[in-house]
């Protein structure tokens, strides 16, 4: 209670000393259109007649108001926005079939946001809206008169109970112009129902309306030839259904037969008199053929599936491209045995001279749906495990250390041909475009020298197409592959005491790349660089110091690559290599105080590589006479 008493008294603190009058302090409150002038202008340019809210300015009828935030956020998503105000269409949506555009919610297919040019908000004229989506029913030559009084004279606008939005049932609506009398007097009997089975209600070539699929007998206005034409029931049969239809269409016969053609039950997916779906059909094949046999239906459900890949056949409604409409002598009333049926249509995949060959043998199903499937190209299965029920021992390789990304994602078909091609073992390309056209940046690379595998394209001399155990789908250790060329370096590996490191461990790659390079031997580096990678402290005196002019040049005028006779992979005995350039003699001997050294032992006092000052004598302990400049204790001096 006494906060109450306290806030009262602030507010009333508060007021007091605010202006005198509230109008004077308020500001005029901004309107929609204030901040959206180019609405108002475009209201004015859709038409004349203004959605209710609009004309009010009530645009948070539809609207929530966003302040500074950009946007036109409604306050629902049609039809449901639309709906609120007009409850009673929402009520007659909740049975009966809906107009496409109503059942889509896209109100605004016909009808205006905020103004419209027509009555009801419509962009246009009833009959312009509707010619938008439906100018196949004009296009006869011969037009129904009831298209003069405009759609909406047989069709209602949103939904119906009726197929077809029909105001009322085809029969009635045609009597409401057509009297019975002069019905009879044409047809010779009385006619009260099926009037759109021989007559199309739009438009048509055909005189009479005519539908384009008719029975010869109605074209021909032969009606006696069906129906008794006289007495009580002249529309009565003169024979029951087969029999009459047999009467003129002769049986067919076959191994198997379609149940409704075996029953006698003819009128099951005919109209007897005439349909827009030849021939003479109920609905169009598609249609007519899934309400018995749905193709997208799961076993034990009675849900419907998307299908991700669907028969290009099924899709465009064209059964009978596939199957006999009565009898067949093959399983499931195909036209004639697999391996012709889907040659006849994708001839171009058997085009090749080497043939997969359960493609060969015509067994498509072994690896395709026939109608639909999840996967991609109608495969029944992955694509992997429909080719290693086959190529068991290639099953196999996926489980190798080294796999080719294709093979390790199931995807055979990125480099085989999957019915027939015209390189061996179906690639889809000879070996050197084919991995050209994954491993581009390999082939584009402009080397100055290039591995000779690699210049004539032949990937497979050092790579597995599959899988392998080694790295790089290497068919056997690395080494072993650059061996099948170098069969020499082989033997001197193999002959010779001291192998350098790398080469040992088989590891070629740590200094050459196997592909080309710019450099002698497809070197990565720079020969130096590549030496110094592993051997870093022979450089320690190269900066600071006095280096061995060759180890500085070149790590090969002193060492070989691969393997040597003699330690430290030198190119020459101990007693040979420092001779190369030392030449023995008085100059040697009086550098090292009228002592002539044998070579052999150079390594002892001077380090190879390089040292503190030019005499390149190793850091560290010494022999204490040696540091006194005293050899005589040890070394007999030349005489």
């Amino acid at each position: 209670m006494r906060w109450t008493v306290c806030l009262v008294v602030v507010l009333l603190f508060l007021v007091s000393c605010g202006p005198t009058t509230v109008q004077e302090g308020r500001k005029a409150r901004k309107t929609c259109k204030d901040c959206h002038p180019e609405m108002v202008a475009r209201v004015q340019q859709e038409g004349p007649v203004l959605h209710a809210p609009v004309a009010k300015g009530e645009c948070y009828g539809c609207h929530r108001p966003h302040g500074i935030i950009g946007g036109a956020f409604l306050k629902a998503d049609p039809p449901v926005l639309c709906l609120r105000c007009h409850q009673d269409l929402g009520r007659k949506f909740q049975k009966g079939t809906l107009h496409k555009p109503v059942r889509d919610g896209k109100c605004k297919e016909c009808h205006g946001i905020h103004a419209a040019a027509k009555a009801k908000l419509l962009k246009g004229g009833v009959d312009d809206l509707c010619l938008g989506c439906h100018k196949e029913v004009v296009g006869g030559k011969n037009r129904h008169q009831a298209l003069q009084e405009g759609c909406l004279r047989c069709h209602a606008p949103h939904v119906s109970e009726v197929s077809g939005l029909l105001k009322a049932k085809p029969a009635s609506l045609c009597l409401e112009c057509h009297k019975s009398e002069d019905l009879r007097k044409v047809h010779g009997a009385g006619v009260k129902s099926d009037c759109v089975s021989c007559h199309n209600p739009h438009s048509s070539d055909k005189p009479h309306l005519f539908r384009t699929s008719l029975h010869e007998p109605v074209e021909g206005k032969e009606c006696a030839s069906c129906h008794l034409m006289q007495g009580e029931d002249p529309l009565r049969l003169v024979k029951s259904v087969p029999e009459l239809c047999f009467g003129c269409h002769e049986k067919e016969e076959g191994r198997k037969a379609h149940p409704p053609y075996r029953e006698g039950d003819c009128l099951d997916c005919h109209d007897p008199h005439g349909s827009k779906f030849a021939p003479m059909l109920e609905a169009s094949q598609q249609k007519l053929c899934v309400s018995c046999h749905s193709y997208f239906l799961e076993r034990g459900k009675t849900r419907h599936t998307e299908a991700r890949e669907v028969h290009g056949a099924v899709k465009q409604g064209l059964c009978l491209g596939c199957h006999s409409p009565h009898v067949s002598d093959e399983k499931g009333l195909l036209r004639t045995t697999r391996d012709k049926l889907c040659v006849d249509c994708h001839k171009a995949k058997f085009s090749g001279r080497v043939k997969h060959q359960p493609a060969s043998r015509g067994e498509c199903l072994g690896c395709h749906a026939p109608h639909e499937s999840l996967r991609p190209a109608l495969l029944i299965d992955r694509e992997e495990k429909l080719c290693f029920r086959c190529h068991s021992r290639v099953r196999e390789e996926k489980s190798s250390f080294s796999v080719h990304t294709p093979f390790a994602q199931g995807q055979c078909s990125r480099c085989h041909e999957v019915h027939a091609g015209s390189v061996p073992g179906l690639m889809r390309q000879a070996w050197d475009r084919l991995c050209e056209k994954c491993h581009e940046a390999w082939f584009k690379k402009e080397y100055k020298r290039v591995h000779l595998p690699v210049a004539e394209k032949k990937c497979g001399l050092c790579h597995r197409p599959h899988a392998s155990d080694y790295a790089f789908q290497a068919p056997k250790p690395i080494h072993e592959v650059c061996y099948g060329c170098h069969g020499k370096l082989k033997e001197q590996v193999r002959s010779l005491p001291y192998i350098h490191s790398p080469v040992e461990k088989g590891n070629c790659r740590e200094c050459h790349s196997p592909h080309g390079g710019d450099r002698e031997a497809y070197l990565r580096r720079d020969p130096q660089k590549i030496c110094l990678s592993c051997h870093d402290k022979v450089s320690q005196f190269w900066k600071e110091g006095v280096a061995h002019p060759p180890a500085e040049e070149d790590c090969s005028h002193c060492h070989r690559p691969h393997a040597s006779p003699y330690p430290f992979l030198a190119d020459l005995s101990p007693g040979q290599l420092c001779f190369k350039c030392h030449e023995e003699g008085e100059v040697l001997a009086e550098s090292h105080g009228g002592i002539v050294p044998s070579g052999k032992m150079c390594t002892t006092c001077h380090d190879p590589h390089g040292g503190a000052d030019e005499r390149q004598l190793w850091s560290g302990s010494s022999h204490q006479p040696f540091e006194e400049g005293n050899c005589e204790p040890c070394h007999r001096r030349k005489k």
